[in-house]
């Protein structure tokens, strides 16, 4: 699988030639958060991250569902409105402070925002132990895809081996954090914390290239090395091998 990070101020000043070399080939990277008190705020390596990760990338907001969620979407899109992103918008919700209702309401406030103002729909980050008890089944989260979290290396998807960590909106799930605290895998990929989130997306490299609408070539090119470009003001490439 096609692996990636996500990371935030906790990682420190980044170091994403190094993330690259580890072989990171996708980010996400947290562009904001909402505090308990209902602070909204820039993540500290947000503008830093976004300048200098090369990768393929995505924004994430930090959700407080116990707040009003069209004012969280219009405060985070406002902060990636001119970065250049290739994978859709992320709704990260796995707390609550409020009645389920409630969650439930606010989180589907801010998914309308997303889509009137993208016209796409958001990546949900979440993890079935939450999300199974507090949002349950609900049709507005059936068009966005899955960003799973479970932490376990030895299975070959997030509810593989048990049924009850796949969340229950979805039947498969397109990005898998699958390591995170205690992995001692900081510095390998370029941060200055000891740990790093790990990530995979579900497919191959030709899918994640078509994924993010990228081109890919028909076959690699001498020593193994694969180039797609990604387009975009102005089209980069990145480099798979």
């Amino acid at each position: 699988m096609i692996q990636g990070v996500d990371c935030s101020v906790w990682q420190g000043n980044h170091d994403w030639e190094k993330c690259e070399a580890a072989g990171a080939r996708f980010a996400f990277i947290r562009a904001g958060a909402i505090s308990s008190t209902g602070t909204k705020y820039v993540d500290y390596q947000f503008e830093r991250n976004a300048e200098k990760c090369t990768l393929p990338r995505g924004f994430y907001w930090f959700f407080r569902p116990s707040f009003d969620g069209t004012q969280q979407a219009q405060y985070f899109l406002d902060l990636i409105e001119n970065k250049d992103w290739k994978l859709n918008p992320v709704l990260d919700i796995e707390v609550s402070g409020a009645d389920n209702d409630t969650i439930k309401r606010n989180a589907l406030d801010f998914v309308l925002e997303v889509e009137r103002q993208t016209a796409l729909h958001p990546i949900i980050y979440t993890r079935a132990t939450w999300w199974n008890p507090t949002i349950g089944s609900n049709t507005w989260a059936d068009d966005c895809d899955l960003w799973v979290a479970r932490y376990h290396s030895g299975i070959e998807g997030p509810w593989s081996d048990n049924d009850y960590y796949r969340p229950c909106c979805w039947q498969d799930w397109k990005f898998w954090q699958w390591s995170a605290d205690g992995n001692n895998r900081g510095a390998e990929f370029g941060a200055e914390s000891d740990d790093i989130d790990l990530n995979r997306f579900n497919g191959t490299e030709q899918d994640f290239a078509h994924y993010i609408g990228a081109e890919y070539p028909a076959t690699p090119q001498p020593g193994g090395i694969i180039t797609i470009t990604v387009t975009g003001s102005p089209p980069y490439t990145v480099q798979m091998g």
